[in-house]
């Protein structure tokens, strides 16, 4: 990791990401962003992006020259998306991009198997995504597997080799929260 380099050279490789998140007190609960990415509250979806150029307003771009700090320098500051009391949360997604992604894919069968990849609401309906911190990452990673599959003949010797490639083209993470009950 070298990060000795010029400043825009370190902005570029080191710091443009996606801010998303939930400020959550006894009374107010308050989402906001700056960058691309969803966030999805009681089942309400809000979509960040996308942006012209491909080109989110990352935070970072206003610590250099940059054109997007330029033409629009509003597009980076943080963004309240949408503030509620606290009681009326039951559940709140945060994600970056590629999950948008993924709220298409409910009707698609994970890679190699029968198994349809299921709605983002599993995420904070299903209790395994609470019993086990580790779900979540797993079920990110059946729907983005490569699978391969070898169809043989009746001797069961292979006549055909079928592969499919991962369903998720873009980094894909999130954080679930849930009202406990």
């Amino acid at each position: 990791l070298e990060m000795g380099g010029s400043l825009s050279k370190t902005i570029n490789d080191y710091f443009l990401f996606t801010v998303v998140g939930a400020l959550i007190v006894e009374n107010h609960t308050v989402l906001f962003s700056v960058g691309d990415g969803l966030v999805i509250i009681n089942s309400e979806t809000i979509k960040l992006g996308p942006f012209p150029n491909n080109e989110p307003p990352y935070l970072a771009y206003g610590l250099v020259e940059s054109s997007l700090a330029s033409k629009e320098p509003g597009l980076l500051k943080i963004k309240i998306l949408k503030g509620m009391p606290t009681e009326d949360v039951n559940s709140i997604l945060i994600g970056t991009d590629g999950v948008n992604d993924f709220l298409d894919l409910a009707e698609k069968k994970l890679p190699g198997k029968i198994e349809l990849v299921g709605h983002i609401s599993q995420f904070w309906e299903n209790d395994k995504y609470f019993r086990n911190p580790d779900m979540v990452r797993r079920r990110l990673s059946l729907v983005n597997r490569d699978a391969t599959k070898y169809i043989r003949n009746a001797k069961g010797s292979i006549k055909e080799v079928r592969k499919e490639a991962g369903l998720l083209p873009d980094d894909t993470t999130m954080v679930v929260i849930r009202k406990s009950e």
